[in-house]
This record gives structure tokens, sequence and C-alpha cells, in this order.
């Protein structure tokens, strides 16, 4: 049996400091492009989705976080398919 001893707190500080800035400085910019001064869930949970490393990294629930959103392709080609017969029509 191998027994690993690590005798300084800071190998495991530098790098969830590092993970803890990235992620507020990603919830911070969500809650700017949304305009509103005080940060929610919601923005940790667009901060975290939206980011491709944070959420490989961090696949938690969150709570009161909501969905991505997102609209399913082939709703939207139905409706520029109905579009397209309207305008030739008229």
């Amino acid at each position: 049996m191998i027994l690993v001893i690590i005798s300084h707190p800071s190998l495991f500080s530098r790098p969830s400091q590092n993970l803890l800035t990235d992620v507020i400085f990603a919830t911070q910019n969500a809650a700017k492009d949304l305009k509103v001064k005080r940060i929610t869930p919601r923005h940790l949970q667009l901060a975290i989705r939206g980011d491709e490393e944070l959420d490989t990294l961090i696949r938690a629930t969150i709570a009161f976080g909501g969905v991505l959103p997102h609209i399913n392709r082939a709703l939207l080609l139905k409706v520029e398919q109905k579009k397209k017969a309207k305008a030739q029509e008229a």
C-alpha cells in the first residue's frame, strides 16, 4: 500500500482559487450580459454551461439555475418553411 502525504495545503489552494476565479468571472460576465447588478444561480448556470472547460469539470445540478435556452433546429425549419409558403402565396 502506498500512502501519499501532502504537507503543504497550498498545493490544493492555488488550483481551487484559480477555478473559483474563473467561475466568478464568467458568472459576472453573464450577469452583465443580462444587464443586472445581482448575481443569481441562473447566471451561475449560464456561465458554467456556456464555458466548455467548466462544463466538463463541473457536472453538478445548480438549484434554481433553470435550463439553457435552446430551440431545436427542426422546429425552426418548420417555422421558416411556413413563412416562405405564405410569402409565395401573397
